[in-house]
């Protein structure tokens, strides 16, 4: 099917993501912060990814900057779980091109149709 990179800085939002993708039939990339997100988007140029805002060394607005500056078309989905930040934070990824944005926790049913939505 597609590979999809993950970037978040919380190694169980990572692990249930990967979960849950492979088992849609995806190929998953990790990375735990948006500096090394951008470097492996880089490298692989996945089909889409999905960042997380809220991470340290490099937050997940500058690492969608980053990604469009890379690669224009780039599919993106953007989630964030810093609930003072959701509303602001997630319309800003969107205006910079993530196709959507999803609030922590998300459901199952949630990530996959956002996933099928994005790579249709």
């Amino acid at each position: 099917m597609a590979t999809i990179l993950v970037i978040d800085d919380d190694e169980g939002v990572r692990r249930l993501l990967r979960t849950v993708l492979e088992q849609e039939g995806h190929e998953v990339l990790e990375a735990n912060d948006g500096v090394r997100g951008v470097a492996l988007f880089g490298k692989h140029r996945p089909d889409l990814a999905i960042v997380d805002l809220l991470m340290p060394e490099k937050d997940g607005i500058e690492t969608i900057r980053e990604i469009r500056r890379l690669d224009g078309e780039a599919r993106l989905i953007a989630m964030t779980g810093a609930l003072p930040l959701h509303e602001s934070s997630l319309r800003v990824a969107e205006r910079l091109g993530a196709r959507r944005a999803l609030k922590k926790p998300m459901q199952i049913r949630e990530i996959v149709e956002a996933v099928e939505e994005v790579l249709a």
